[in-house]
């Protein structure tokens, strides 16, 4: 149903039997709004990358700045990959975070070198994220992402 008592603008997408929709802030930047809700917890799954179709890209890893992380607020990546088979599969990069700032989530076999500089990583046909959010105790507590950058290399 329609929320009819609602005091926000509703934007609704859609193509064929596909709809979307997002609910407006009252402000120009929706974050600084402090009455527009956002979800405390919950998955979100990025745009699949499909770039040079066929071709193996090696993934090794994400940057993001983040905040309201806590030891109980955290926020988890999992780089879920189709491999040179075909095959679909799923894996956790570093754990996660509980901290507050720039961080970098780096993809499993991937090796810091002495120099800084980073090797290895996930050879993907495709891939996207799943970026998960837990909330502690604390319902008014969240988690954020505030950007991210993804390092891809050709193989």
């Amino acid at each position: 149903g329609l929320a009819v008592s609602q005091t926000r603008d509703t934007i609704w997408v859609g193509s064929d039997d596909d709809v979307a929709w997002f609910v407006e802030g009252n402000t120009d930047r929706f974050p600084d709004d402090t009455s527009y809700p956002y979800a405390a917890s919950g998955t979100l799954y990025s745009t699949k990358v499909r770039r040079k179709p066929g071709e193996l890209k090696i993934v090794q890893g994400f940057q993001f700045q983040s905040s309201g992380c806590t030891s109980t607020e955290t926020i988890a990546f999992d780089l879920v990959y189709t491999d040179h088979t075909g095959a679909s599969k799923t894996v956790r990069c570093g754990s996660p975070v509980t901290k507050n700032g720039l961080q970098t989530v780096y993809a499993p076999g991937v090796t810091t070198n002495p120099d800084g500089s980073v090797t290895g990583g996930v050879k993907a046909i495709d891939f996207y994220l799943k970026i998960t959010m837990a909330r502690g105790s604390t319902t008014t507590l969240s988690p954020k992402i505030k950007y991210s950058t993804v390092r891809v290399l050709g193989a």
